[in-house]
């Protein structure tokens, strides 16, 4: 024993002394590869307050908290080559659920051990997890850029800091022109996960306080999406800017296009979008039983999004199904803005056709839909230009005539005010005792919408923000956020 004992014991002190030698080098290489990383950090903590008709009880009326915050790393260059890792952390929602799930009591969430089970979206949103992985290559010149990996999705047309895919960028720049293409493998973006998450709810009493499970909410496109796109900045004395986007998505979109193009003098800028959509397969599909007969469609996101539900239930926090979806998409805008030192002013027009107008894959994307309040009504991005929300339906179209002011006393200081007028056949979707009933029977949602503003920058930090939204017309509802936000 004492021999077995003391032969472990040299062996154990051999081991020992190799390890610290190894250990000396992989601490220098360690410390070497550290030394030049990168760290940057977005966090946002959001408390949000929403009011509509009736009693809290019975409407989607209530407050939530949100907080969020994205760590970012990326690696010094070896000869050209760079490694970056995104996390974050997701907590709350920015907007209450609807009936019977509404309050912020519940988002602390306690020590966090309601993550480990239960049932529906509420239990079992994406608290922490990988934002970005990918390797990136950069020629000497920098004209040329190539990033693998996971990587957020940055188009005109989706989120640039929520959608993310799996795949394959490459950039070249020449002076103020940047080419760029992109193909994803697989990719989710944020509005369509919280929809499909809503729309498997299979009751049909209007009870919304089950909703689905986190499988579906978290399943992505397994159909390719893939762009080209073209954008050039304005010269400094003034000119053109332009943006133009062609892109697909597999037996899903065949075709769409996205165009911006600006003209500039001194402070002044005279622009217009468009953006355009054929969906080709899926032209005039209806329901969920469609999509099943549609190739690699079975098991997607996109296929329980109309699924039908009964007639008995009105105006939901989803998508109303009972509809054949769009042919093709169209939507245009028109703004002209005046920027300053002190003041800025901008005011516009936005418009569509085709046979609907959710031409995009966000709800709004860099898109001018003026207004605050009533494509952020949701938790979920149904309302506004996305494809997959109330816009995507068959024979719809939407109208907005906005301008908003912001006045700068100070330099930390913003006061600002917008104003929107929101009509046509725009099939609008919220809890139904925010319309009026004529608005429940035909679809045509008109209202005003007033929305005052604050922001106070309290360092180069810290900043922040506050807004008041209230709407008037077939739509009634109020909303209120505070939100402070963090940056390094």
């Amino acid at each position: 024993m004492a021999k077995t004992f003391k032969f472990s014991l040299v062996a154990i002190t051999a081991l020992s002394t190799l390890s610290g030698a190894l250990s000396s080098v992989s601490a220098a290489s360690l410390q070497e590869a550290i030394e030049d990383v990168q760290i940057s950090n977005l966090t946002i903590m959001r408390y949000t307050s929403k009011t509509g008709l009736g009693d809290a009880a019975s409407t989607a009326s209530g407050s939530r908290f949100k907080l969020v915050s994205y760590l970012n790393l990326l690696t010094q260059s070896y000869g050209g080559f760079q490694g970056g890792l995104g996390f974050y952390y997701n907590q709350g929602s920015s907007m209450p659920f609807a009936k019977g799930s509404n309050s912020a009591h519940n988002d602390l969430l306690g020590n966090g051990g309601s993550h480990l089970g239960g049932e529906g979206v509420i239990a079992n949103l994406n608290v922490f997890g990988i934002s970005e992985a990918f390797l990136s290559a950069k020629t000497e010149d920098s004209k040329y850029t190539t990033k693998m990996g996971i990587t957020y999705i940055r188009t005109p047309f989706t989120d640039p800091g929520a959608d993310r895919g799996v795949g394959l960028v490459v950039q070249r720049k020449a002076g103020s022109t940047t080419l760029v293409g992109a193909m994803y493998d697989s990719w989710i973006a944020l509005d369509v996960s919280f929809m499909y998450g809503l729309a498997k709810d299979k009751k049909a009493n209007g009870d919304k306080s089950k909703l689905s499970t986190i499988t579906d909410a978290q399943m992505s496109f397994k159909n390719n999406l893939y762009y080209v796109g073209l954008e050039k900045t304005a010269p400094e004395d003034g000119g053109f800017d332009l943006k133009l986007y062609v892109w697909g998505i597999k037996r899903i979109v065949d075709a769409s296009a996205y165009l911006e193009l600006g003209y500039n003098i001194g402070d002044f800028r005279l622009g217009t979008q468009v953006a355009y959509t054929y969906f080709g397969t899926l032209n005039g599909s209806p329901f969920a039983s469609n999509y099943d007969s549609v190739p690699n469609m079975r098991g997607n996101a996109l296929r329980n999004m109309y699924e039908p539900r009964s007639k008995a239930v009105d105006k939901s926090d989803r998508i109303n199904p009972e509809k054949l979806l769009a042919g093709d998409a169209g939507l245009y805008n028109v703004q002209a803005s005046y920027k300053a030192s002190s003041f800025n002013f901008k005011t516009g027009f936005t418009g569509s056709f085709g046979q609907s107008y959710g031409a995009l894959i966000d709800n709004q994307g860099q898109f001018n839909l003026g207004g605050v309040v009533w494509h952020n009504m949701l938790i979920y991005g149904g309302n506004g230009a996305s494809m997959f929300g109330t816009g995507g339906v068959k024979n719809t179209n939407i109208m907005v005539g906005y301008a908003k002011f912001v006045v700068s006393p100070t330099k930390k200081i913003n006061v600002g005010f917008d104003v929107a007028y929101v009509s046509g056949n725009n099939n609008l979707s919220g809890d139904d005792n925010n319309f009026t009933k004529k608005t429940q029977n035909n679809n045509n949602t008109q209202f005003v919408e007033f929305t005052p503003s604050l922001t106070y920058k309290l360092n180069e930090r810290f900043t922040f923000t506050g807004w008041y939204g209230q709407t008037v017309g077939d739509m009634k509802l109020s909303i209120a956020r505070a939100e402070l936000k963090f940056v390094f």
